[in-house]
């Protein structure tokens, strides 16, 4: 088959082909602040990712400076004193599941040099989260309380879209589910009003190239394990199944 696609086209094809490839969770950034013209390309960007009834239900606010700083320092002193009435909010993995985050768990604290007993090393390693990882900046992603899981799968194809578009450009991003442990908090610091569900944060930033877990290349399963194709030849195998099961 003769390709149809322009030169300028196949490099197009690379160009995100690298991208994704490029995009990682950064988890040590750089104290070099975001260009606000870099956040806003690729803000103007993810606008155009597709959502449910064109709902565009994602509601991101973005914290730096001293807004950032206060932010920090509250979470970090629930973080660290909370207690069995002040359990974090974030649902658990089920059993299934859990093995994904033990694994990613080896990978990053293996790079970080933490040894699996260091219990003191492991805890201020968590701590990181409430700190960004060091990021200047940080996004707070919201959704009408309201809306649905349909609306919810359109949030993080928006999220999808924003990371890719500020990798393009250079930045880092990391996606922080662990930040809505403490919606109380948060929404107290950066006056976010109750109708708002509190999913995730996304710290940005400059990447700390020295910080050996950011050369990572997390685990992903094969392709089959998660995609199945049904076709005109399954149907034949089925049926041809049907008819020897019946005689």
């Amino acid at each position: 088959m003769v390709s149809t696609l322009s030169h300028r086209g196949l490099l197009n094809i690379f160009d995100l082909d690298q991208t994704i490839k490029d995009r990682h969770s950064t988890r040590k950034f750089l104290s070099k602040p975001v260009p606000r013209i870099l956040l806003d390309e690729a803000l103007a960007l993810a606008q155009l990712a597709p959502s449910n009834s064109n709902t565009q239900p994602w509601r991101v606010v973005f914290a730096e400076g001293t807004r950032r700083d206060q932010l920090k320092k509250a979470l970090l002193k629930q973080a660290q004193h909370f207690d069995e009435s002040q359990l974090p909010k974030i649902a658990q993995l089920p059993e299934a599941f859990q093995h994904y985050r033990q694994e990613l768990g080896e990978q990053v604290y293996g790079a970080m040099g933490i040894a699996r007993e260091d219990t003191a090393s492991r805890e201020r390693a968590v701590l990181r989260n409430y700190e960004f990882f060091d990021a200047p900046m940080v996004g707070i992603v919201c959704m009408h309380r309201e809306l649905g899981d349909a609306d919810a799968l359109s949030v993080g194809i928006y999220l999808q879209t924003l990371m890719l578009s500020l990798t393009a450009r250079g930045l880092g991003t990391c996606a922080q589910v662990s930040l809505a442990a403490y919606p109380e908090i948060i929404r107290s610091e950066l006056n976010i009003p109750p109708e708002l569900s509190i999913l995730c944060g996304i710290a940005v930033g400059y990447t700390d190239p020295d910080f050996p877990p950011n050369h990572l290349h997390i685990n992903r399963d094969p392709v089959e394990k998660n995609i199945s194709f049904l076709d005109d030849l399954e149907l034949a195998h089925r049926s041809d199944w049907n008819t020897l099961v019946r005689a």
